[in-house]
């Protein structure tokens, strides 16, 4: 990989995280997930199998009880996986809850989930970009578990 690629990966990577951090705080304005949310957003690098992976991870953690005694989770993830021989990349919205809500039971459920596997770096960065992009309508993913306004 040569300077300019890994400059390239770091530049897209990071434009994803900010775009992904947008679309959180937008979907939160737009859907009203109760009266105590947290939303975070982090970054993880992580080597698993071989290979490196970094992750876009944005948390939506829903008080369902007092003083978030019980929470219903709703992760946002981009992620690229780089290995000697191939590349994979992958966003998906998981969500874990301790309640039903928005027609899932308690436990954990895939939302969304969009992979492409065995490609090369640039393939990787391209479907990255492009399943980001696609996760805009976030609020209308996420809106099956709005609850009433007060």
């Amino acid at each position: 990989m040569s300077q300019q690629d890994l400059y390239t990966f770091l530049t897209v990577f990071q434009g994803c995280h900010e775009e992904l951090r947008s679309f959180s705080y937008e979907a939160l304005t737009d859907v009203h997930l109760g009266d105590e949310v947290d939303l975070s957003h982090h970054y993880f690098i992580n080597r698993h199998d071989g290979a490196m992976e970094v992750e876009s991870l944005h948390r939506f953690a829903i008080s369902i009880g007092p003083n978030f005694s019980a929470v219903n989770e709703i992760d946002v993830t981009a992620s690229i996986r780089v290995s000697l021989a191939t590349c994979s990349a992958r966003t998906s919205i998981q969500a874990r809850l301790d309640k039903e809500a928005g027609g899932f039971s308690v436990g954990s459920s895939t939302i969304q989930e969009k992979f492409s596997g065995d490609v090369d770096l640039a393939e990787a960065i391209k479907f990255l970009r492009q399943s980001v992009s696609d996760l805009g309508e976030l609020s209308e993913l996420l809106a099956p578990f709005a609850r009433p306004r007060p």
